[in-house]
């Protein structure tokens, strides 16, 4: 059987039944991730949820809190002044060097081209190796091919 890739979840709708429900089955790993980032950010509705998952052609198409609350929880959610104290998100005041610092760092390039004159982007490499390049002998030594002494006729 194929592994299923990511565009599995075009075709196929996830099911979620209790655990050890079903025989077999596909789901793809982004269904998962899915279906997992979905229990994070929805802590009560899956809080001590143990659940099975399969991809199926015919299931219809449900938000996954819907699919999540279908399945029985092992416990009981704790009260919810004991779960989580929400705070308000800190602001910090900005300073003026961070608002410096961000106009410095916007004003540069982004290419490292741009800092060295010289220097020039790669090139692709040639074709030819270097083993079959030309070597030229030094001066004053006798060169073993004719076709290559400059001073030959």
């Amino acid at each position: 059987m194929e592994r299923p890739t990511d565009a599995f979840k075009e075709t196929h709708n996830l099911v979620v039944a209790d655990e050890d429900t079903y025989v077999g089955g596909q789901v793809s790993n982004l269904q998962v991730a899915e279906l997992i980032g979905c229990m994070a950010n929805n802590r009560r509705a899956a809080y001590c949820k143990v659940v099975e998952v399969v991809a199926e052609t015919t299931a219809p198409l449900l938000p996954m809190e819907q699919l999540l609350s279908a399945i029985p929880s092992k416990r009981e959610p704790p009260a919810d002044d004991q779960e989580e104290v929400k705070s308000e998100p800190r602001t910090y005041p900005s300073s003026p060097a961070g608002d410096e610092a961000a106009a410095k760092a916007a004003e540069r390039p982004l290419s490292p081209y741009t800092r060295f004159v010289d220097l020039k982007p790669p090139s692709s490499p040639s074709s030819s190796s270097s083993s079959s390049s030309v070597t030229q002998d030094a001066p004053g030594h006798a060169s073993s091919s004719p076709a290559l002494d400059p001073n030959a006729n």
